[in-house]
């Protein structure tokens, strides 16, 4: 991925004029657009942008640093990189501000309990590699865009939604694809589903980010690179490639989630020998442990923009 080039105005072709310039947290204009990126590699890119948030934040280079080789290494960002350079980097400078400023520190809960007043239903994903489908099936009625009907249960709808993400058995289901088609469902400018990740330097933004969404009626898609720090999983891990469950409630005083999980683990109900579905409570630790460790990443709905975005690149 290291040596190959940006397409089209990116946040590197910003840093780079910020830096020649001067300026700073300014919009890309129509003229900006004839500024050439031909000759910027990837790593030159991301380099520009380390030496604008170094800059700035000179008594903080080693989280800004921590940060950026992070983002950069992980096989989600990868994918975004593929697929839109662009969104890529303002996926990094969104983490890097939550690592620099105030609204990492824990969040203030209230004691109460987050979730979303519709009913989650509890889907099986139709093969190995369908989780993100399911979880999608599931979000949509979850959240209200779809009524809890049987056919919208069923799994023709799964597979409608498999094809509308190119979900495939090599490479599953992209988050960005997630990302992208939650979206097509709010209308809002100001709040919607946004990709974000979280890492040893950003898990303290779970609290808010997930009450925030649950709380508007929005379960969160997460996308779990290692099931083994779930409880559930008994220390196995599912897949190489991840995999991904709906969270539909968030007990702030109990530091607990609710999990609806799509892949069945083979668990055989004695009585009725069907397989069981799976809902499951797993603690808030054990995802920071995972953010520490690994990074994760989730599909949550959260403002577009807030004090604690405030851009230095764009």
């Amino acid at each position: 991925m290291n040596n190959k080039l940006i397409k089209g105005i990116s946040s590197c072709a910003l840093a780079a004029m910020l830096l020649s310039t001067g300026a700073a947290a300014q919009t890309a204009t129509q003229d900006n657009a004839a500024v050439s990126t031909e000759n910027i590699s990837f790593s030159g890119c991301v380099e520009k942008i380390r030496s604008v948030y170094t800059e700035r934040y000179p008594e903080q280079i080693d989280i800004v640093n921590g940060v950026i080789d992070d983002v950069t290494s992980d096989k989600t960002f990868s994918e975004y990189y593929e697929y839109e350079g662009k969104t890529a980097f303002r996926i990094l400078e969104d983490t890097l501000m939550d690592a620099l400023t105030p609204a990492i520190e824990p969040y203030n809960y209230d004691g109460q309990v987050a979730w979303t007043s519709y009913t989650v239903p509890v889907l099986t994903q139709m093969n190995d590699y369908y989780c993100g489908p399911a979880a999608v099936q599931m979000a949509l009625i979850g959240n209200g865009f779809w009524s809890n009907t049987s056919e919208n249960r069923e799994n023709k709808k799964q597979q409608e939604i498999a094809k509308e993400l190119s979900t495939s058995s090599s490479g599953g289901t992209y988050l960005f694809k997630i990302t992208e088609y939650m979206q097509g469902f709010i209308s809002s400018e100001t709040i919607t589903y946004k990709s974000k990740l979280f890492t040893r330097n950003t898990y303290d933004t779970i609290f808010g980010l997930f009450s925030t969404s649950l709380r508007s009626n929005k379960v969160i898609i997460l996308n779990i690179p290692d099931t083994s720090y779930l409880g559930y999983y008994n220390g196995k891990r599912y897949s190489d490639d991840g995999h991904y469950v709906i969270i539909k409630k968030f007990d702030e005083t109990k530091r607990k989630l609710t999990v609806v999980d799509p892949f069945h683990l083979n668990k055989v109900d004695t009585a009725t020998n069907k397989y069981l579905n799976n809902e499951h409570e797993i603690s808030l630790d054990d995802l920071i442990s995972l953010a520490k460790d690994k990074n994760f990443w989730a599909s949550v709905y959260t403002y577009t923009e807030d004090d604690s975005i405030k851009s230095y690149v764009f």
